[in-house]
Order: C-alpha cells, then structure tokens, then sequence
C-alpha cells in the first residue's frame, strides 16, 4: 500500500486491519489485513535527498506494555493532527 505522510508533524498512520478503497475506486472490495511474513519501508524525500528504505520481518505477538509505550510515541510525534485519531487507542 502506499501511505503519504501528513504536512507538519510527518507522521502516517496505518492499521493491520481490512481496509475499504475511498469511495469512487473502481472496486469497494475490502484490503488485506496487511499481516505479512516481512515488511519493506521506502521513503522517498523531495528533490536529490536520499532514499531512505528498510526491510524487516513480521510483527511480533502483540505485547500491551510495548503496545502502551509506542502510543505515548506515536502521541508525541502527531501532537494534534487529527487524521490519525481513529486509529489510536481510547
């Protein structure tokens, strides 16, 4: 999937749920949840910066202390940007 970064803070956000195509794509059928055997990040910058890219296995079984700890992250580095507020926890 491709996942642009918002203005300001640089964040992104993105579940490893089903995900629906925004309404007008060819096919409203439902994504993968996203769950894999490996992962690959590539993050292109504007004009000659670097490519940045990483690649890494699955995810580890969940864990609600790490689970805990990267949300105060993920809160600190979004501050108020409102995209994301769906997908962090209540």
């Amino acid at each position: 999937t491709a996942i642009s970064t918002h203005s300001r803070s640089g964040g992104f956000c993105y579940t490893f749920v089903a995900q629906r195509p925004p309404r007008g794509y060819p096919s409203e059928k439902a994504n993968g949840n996203g769950l894999g055997e490996k992962y690959r990040i590539t993050v292109m910058g504007p004009g000659v910066t670097p490519i940045v890219r990483w690649e890494g296995g699955k995810l580890a079984k969940f864990d609600p202390e790490l689970q805990s700890e990267a949300a105060k992250v993920f809160e600190q580095i979004l501050g108020d940007d409102k995209h994301c507020a769906p997908e962090r926890p209540t």
